[in-house]
């Protein structure tokens, strides 16, 4: 329907005028950024190439990238006083004048960027310049001319005033010949400006608008019509078609004038002018406020809403034909168009075309000396003679679906090569179809997919195709003359080969006037190298052009044109490698071009787009060369204030950063206005870097760069840029301030006065460290005193207490006896107290006790402990209350610490509180503290006595028993937990002593807390001892085994006459000893102390831990040391208990059996299982290797009856009485029973496992005799052989 309603509508149009299509045309560009809308009043180029506009919403600078905006701001000083700008000139000292609407004239100094207003003149009498000014013009010989609301003035070179000319009037112009004359327009009056006065020149004439040529004529446009006056002659009349309203600036002899509708360009050498079609619907010339002409012959057109700028690119492209094509073949003076709407005829001279075949697509052309050979989309080809009749050949279809022909070629005989989506076929001069050839394809419909074809110089056939690739048809002359068959060659794409063809889509191939072939793909081009058979890849500066090409041409200088799918053009010089890319922006048609649809002739280039065909003049094309560095023109800094510099050019200049501007941006223009969209810029830093990087767009950003001096290179192209010229400018950045000269010159003299005061404190420091060094050695010495002193007083405390409790446990004392005893035991734990006392003071001075808070309620805890008292206080008769807030809330104390203070506080009360008296603890929570309070009824404490009460060895009654430890250790404690105690009494003699502790955990660090794991650590969990049987028995052969290891004989007797009648006693004197003696012996279990001569408890305990032999023996350290430390290093070694001197012989023995019991209980699980597995029944590593071994020994000759219990001891490398009783203590076993038990298991699992007879069992495993087996089977398993068989498999 679409292609039925477009053909209708043609052929209505047709013939049709087409208006301007193969004339110059001018293609203008709005700037569309922030000038866009803007009333533009005027428009000049500075000296540095920068174009600047004069608008009524401020002044503008454009380097044709970007735009520098200057306006008004009063929050700011030095900045433009007015906003609506009428004119702007420039000195040959780089300021420049500014005149407003409002602030009259401005002088802007752009390398400070300052405005300066200056509007008042001083002549006879000070007159003001004027706050409007309409013109102003900078002579070459520094004289400055001021068009006002107040008159016209003028300002010599040397002079600092303003002189007035004449009054106010609204028609003046200014002008400057290139000779130095100041020419002067005022009503209709010319005048030259000399010896100050002026000079009418030409008088009587109305000129509007004028300007000055090379030479010095000018050009002046008089009521509508252009005018040339070389001021000797009569003006002379420049013949223009159209009232003129315009004239612009000249710039190398040529100048361009404008009418109500169209631009023309005048010649002043030939003195010929040119019409331009404006191609820019969207630009009314009735808007045009301001022309100006920059130095590379571009005009810039300022309008009421916005600028507007000549596109160079324009004059390349000359017209264009509203036609869908696929195919554009020209014929003389006639350029056939075929495409979706049928085929055309198009006529240049009379620019119109006609449709002559509307009912067909027509997809291929094909031009010969008879006429033209057209293919449509349904297996037509058509002939148009050159008489205009056209006949109709169909190709036969064999298929259901459409034949599409694309592609038409004639041999040399005159034969046709038809290609189609099918195959190629082959037609005589008559239209006769001969043949039809199948060529191979990849895809499943077998359809080849012809989109092109093309007869070489060489005379072959070349097809492209949609998916197959390319096909070559050798001399298909001879084909048709029969001198050749038909043959072909493919070719197809291959991954990672540049030498086959890009893709195996393609869509254009292309011969240029030296036979070259070019195929334009899905993926850039390729050009066929006839030489090696194979493809080259089009590259661009060493990378892939990579554009989806839809048709190439080439015109006479050699340029490749090659449309794209969505890009437009592309212009590509073999021979330099340039490339250019023109497009919508540039005045092309549209940027979405259509497949094979192209040609050259008659020096015009043809191409089809989405928006009709462009007609395209190459002769007018030149390649953009880059003569001139780029202008560093702006530097930002981040994180500051923007320092702008807008005028200020940076080329070769120093530009000098803080330390804290180490991040900015430097930006950089190109002032070539043909194309600045497709300049590229690249840049480096420092000269001996020879790695350009290409910039995005015109900016680069640097960050954190170190203190330096850096130098900066740009240089810019619009393709190559290798002799392009470089611009730089040398960036220096300060370093910090501290490392400036004259801060290490501050460094220098501090670290002479710190070396200076470093040797003087040192000296100090020696003095005090030698005086603290003894005061620590005396500490050490003290702590070394009491720890060795606490243990020689244990050993002792131990041979009392033992009998001691021994006695008065055996119940058959008298009361005397009973009695002595008694205090005899109360005196022992009165000494034991004592050394814990001295111990815990030296902790403390040491520095050895560590706070260790844990969650708890405080006041139930007090509660448990001080009803240990109940006893004591109730044997005296004294009225004891515990009176403690109940409190469901969380408590952080460190337990250890309150028990020794709750203990010390009671205990001294319960001391120094006499009968039928009374003592009451209190204790609540006060916020975030817990207060204690212990309060007695005793004696009465004066001040002097309550400030010495906590004083060390301090005692208020000597007739009381005591040491004066007690309250002193007390009060330390409290500080370390951070708490305060204080005593007060009154004269009743009640004496209360107040303890005050945080108990919330934000008072304490993290090392302070106790963790859960370290709780467990400082706390080991013993089995309970079991009870202790009365009734002792002598030792037979099988008790168990003791051996006791410890320097005092006194000790080894006490511990001997513990265990003796029930236990195999061995001692030994030191560990030593006691290592040679276990290995011997392998005892049951092992008691050592820890401090010995020669090799102490850690290091026997170690060795034996490590020892296979005697690694599953368990022991028991006895010692003096108390410290949790102490403790934890020895059971982390493997001793299996640990028990502080002075002890109890209950506890002790009750330690050794359970260890024991607990060693039978591994027996017992070890003779369930049928295998060993160390993991059960191993205390250690050294057990794992062990028993590992054991096991390999017994894999290797458990099945041999001739290996005996000798030969089993020589394979554990032990003595056989070694190996006896380390497995008599793992498994319980002797030697031979162990190697019978581990045959017999092996024999359960082969009976359960296998088929095999009991007997042969029996011999597999060892056993020579199998009535024997059987007998020790049954004893084993508690059946026979045969039974225990039955019952598994039942």
């Amino acid at each position: 329907m679409l292609q039925r309603y477009v053909t209708t509508i043609l052929l209505l149009l047709v013939p049709f005028l087409l208006f301007g299509q193969e004339r110059t045309s001018i293609k203008l560009t709005k700037i569309e950024e922030e000038v866009s809308n803007l009333w533009i009043s005027s428009i000049i180029q500075d000296n540095d190439g920068f174009i600047w506009l004069a608008t009524q919403d401020g002044l503008y600078r454009y380097d044709g990238s970007s735009f520098n905006t200057y306006r008004y701001n009063p929050l700011h000083e030095n900045t433009l006083p007015a906003n609506w700008i009428r004119c702007i000139a420039q000195s040959k000292e780089g300021y420049y004048w500014i005149g407003t609407q409002g602030a009259g004239l401005v002088k802007f100094h752009a390398n400070e960027n300052i405005f300066e207003p200056l509007s008042i003149s001083k002549i006879d009498q000070p007159e003001s310049i004027g706050s409007i000014i309409y013109q102003l013009l900078q002579t070459s010989k520094g004289a400055l001319w001021v068009d006002s609301d107040t008159g016209l003035f003028r300002k010599s070179k040397d002079s600092d005033t303003f002189e007035k000319i004449s009054g106010h009037s609204l028609n003046i112009l200014l002008k400057e010949t290139p000779q130095g004359k100041e020419l002067i327009k005022i009503k209709e009056t010319l005048y030259f400006f000399e010896n100050n006065s002026l000079v009418p020149v030409l008088k009587n004439t109305p000129i509007e608008r004028m300007a000055i040529t090379p030479n010095g004529d000018l050009i002046y446009r008089s009521n509508k019509k252009v005018f040339v006056y070389d001021f000797k002659t009569n003006p002379k009349k420049i013949d223009v078609p159209e009232p003129i309203y315009f004239i612009s600036n000249i710039q190398d002899e040529s100048c361009f004038l404008i009418s109500p509708n169209n631009f023309y360009k005048y010649d002043l050498s030939t003195q010929k002018v040119e019409r331009l079609i404006n191609n820019n619907p969207n630009f009314s010339i009735q808007e045009i406020n301001t022309l100006f002409l920059d130095q590379q012959e571009i005009l810039w057109i300022g309008s009421r809403k916005g600028l507007f700028k000549e596109n160079k690119a324009g004059k390349v492209f000359t017209g264009n034909i509203p036609l869908h094509a696929r195919r554009i073949v020209v014929s003389n003076d006639t350029t056939f168009i075929g495409g979706m709407t049928g085929l055309h005829t198009y006529s240049k001279k009379e620019e119109t075309y006609t449709s002559v075949l509307s009912n067909h697509s027509i997809f291929s052309l094909h031009k010969t000396d008879k006429g033209i050979w057209a293919g449509d989309l349904t297996g037509n080809v058509h002939f148009m003679a050159t008489n205009g009749t056209i006949t109709t050949y169909p190709i036969e279809n064999n298929s259901e679906k459409l034949l599409k022909i694309y592609g038409i070629a004639e041999d040399k005989n005159g034969y046709l090569w038809v290609g189609s989506w099918a195959g190629i076929h082959l037609m005589d001069k008559k239209g006769n179809e001969l043949n039809t050839y199948k060529l191979k394809t990849s895809t499943k419909d077998d359809e080849l997919k012809t989109l092109q074809i093309l007869r070489d110089k060489n005379d072959n056939l070349w097809v492209i195709t949609v998916g197959n690739g390319v096909y070559k048809i050798p001399k298909i002359s001879k084909i048709t003359s029969e001198e050749k068959p038909f043959d072909y060659t493919r070719y197809l794409h291959k991954k990672g080969d540049e030498t086959t063809i890009n893709t195996n889509v393609l869509y254009e191939v292309h011969e240029d006037q030296k036979g070259n072939l070019w195929f334009g793909s899905d993926y850039g081009i390729n050009k066929y190298n006839e030489k090696t058979d194979a493809f080259e890849v089009l590259k661009i500066d060493g990378e892939a052009f990579d554009k989806k090409t839809m048709a190439v041409e080439t015109d006479t200088n050699g340029l490749l044109w090659i449309s794209t799918i969505r890009s437009g053009l592309y212009v590509y010089d073999p021979a330099e490698e340039k490339l250019l890319n023109l497009n919508q922006t540039d005045g092309l048609i549209s940027d979405a071009c259509l497949f094979t649809s192209s040609t050259f002739a008659d020096n015009t280039l043809y191409f089809g787009t989405d928006e009709g065909i462009q007609i395209i003049n190459p002769a007018n094309y030149s390649h953009p060369d880059v003569f001139d560095a780029p202008i560093i023109t702006d530097i930002k800094v981040y994180g500051n204030k923007t320092d702008e510099h807008h005028s200020t050019i940076l080329n070769n200049n120093q530009i000098e950063l803080d330390y804290n501007q180490r991040d900015f941006s430097l930006h950089f223009s190109l002032h070539d206005y043909r194309f600045p969209t497709k300049v590229k810029y690249y840049y480096k830093l420092g000269e001996e870097n020879k790695n350009w990087l290409k910039a995005e767009g015109n900016t680069v950003n640097f960050s954190d760069l170190k203190p330096d001096e850096y130098t900066f290179f740009v240089k810019a192209g619009y393709q190559n840029v290798n002799d392009t010229p470089i611009s730089k400018a040398t960036i220096t950045i300060a370093p910090p301030w501290y490392k400036t000269w004259w801060a290490y010159l501050f460094y220098l003299i501090a670290f002479v006065a710190l070396v200076y005061f470093y040797f003087y404190l040192k000296y100090k420091q020696n003095v005090a460290h030698n005086k603290l060094k003894a005061i620590e050695e005396i500490d050490v010495a003290k702590s070394n005193f009491f720890a060795n002193v606490s243990h020689e007083l244990r050993t002792p405390l131990t041979l009392i207490k033992g009998p001691v409790e021994d006695q008065l446990a055996s119940g058959k004392l008298t009361k005397n006896e009973r009695k002595n005893l008694l205090n005899a035991q109360n005196n022992t734990q009165r000494m034991e107290a004592l050394v814990e006392q001295l111990l815990a003071l030296s902790k403390l001075e040491s520095g050895i006790v560590k706070l260790k808070v844990q969650p708890g309620n405080l006041s139930k805890y007090i509660d448990a402990q001080a009803e240990a008292f109940s006893f004591s206080t109730h044997e005296k008769n004294i009225q004891y209350t515990i009176e403690t807030s109940s409190n469901n809330g969380v408590d952080w104390f460190d337990r250890d610490i309150m028990e020794t203070i709750l203990f010390n506080l009671v205990g001294n009360a319960v001391k120094y509180t006499p009968e039928k008296k009374s003592i009451t603890i209190t204790g609540t929570k006060e916020g975030s503290y817990y207060s204690l309070k212990v309060e007695n009824t005793g004696s009465y404490l004066s001040p002097e006595e309550q400030q010495k009460v906590f004083e060390r060895f301090y005692q208020i009654n000597e007739q009381i028993s005591g040491t004066g430890i007690g309250l002193s250790l007390t009060k330390e404690l409290i500080e370390l937990h951070k708490g305060s105690i204080s005593v007060a009494s009154n004269k009743k003699g009640v004496t209360t002593f107040s303890v005050k502790i945080p108990v919330e955990k934000q008072f304490y660090e993290t090392f302070e807390i106790l963790t859960e794991n370290q709780d467990s650590q400082e706390k080991p969990q013993f089995t309970s001892p079991s009870e202790i049987s009365k009734s002792e028995k002598l030792a037979s052969e099988d008790a168990p085994i003791l051996l006791i290891v410890d320097d005092a004989p006194e000790i080894r007797n006490y511990i001997t006459s513990i265990f003796e009648g029930t236990y195999k006693v061995y001692a030994a004197i030191n560990g030593a000893e006691g290592f040679s003696l276990a290995k011997k012996q392998i005892p049951d279990v092992i008691i050592s102390d820890v401090m010995m001569p020669d090799k102490d408890g850690f290091t026997l305990t170690k060795e034996l831990k490590e020892d296979p032999l005697t690694s599953h023996i368990p022991i028991i350290l006895l010692t003096g040391k108390s410290k949790v430390t102490d403790k934890l290093a020895g059971l982390g070694i493997g001793a299996d208990a640990y028990l502080t001197k002075p002890f109890s012989p209950q506890l002790v023995k009750a330690t050794a059996e359970n260890l024991i019991e607990n060693r039978r209980k591994l027996q017992e699980r070890f003779s369930q299982d049928a295998t060993l597995r160390a993991k059960d029944i191993s205390i250690s590593s050294a057990d794992e290797q062990f028993l590992n071994r054991l096991q390999e020994v017994i894999d290797k000759n458990i099945t041999d009856p001739e290996f005996t219990t000798e030969d089993f001891s020589k394979a554990m490398l032990v003595s056989r009485m070694q190996l006896h009783r380390k497995l008599k203590a793992l498994s319980g076993q002797s030697t031979t029973e162990f190697l019978r038990s581990q045959r017999l298991k092996l024999a359960a699992n082969l009976l359960k496992n296998e088929n095999s007879t009991v007997s042969e069992i029996a011999y597999k495993i060892g056993f020579n005799n199998a009535s024997y087996f059987s007998t020790c089977f049954k004893k084993e398993f508690g059946c026979s052989a045969s039974e225990y068989v039955a019952q598994y498999k039942n």
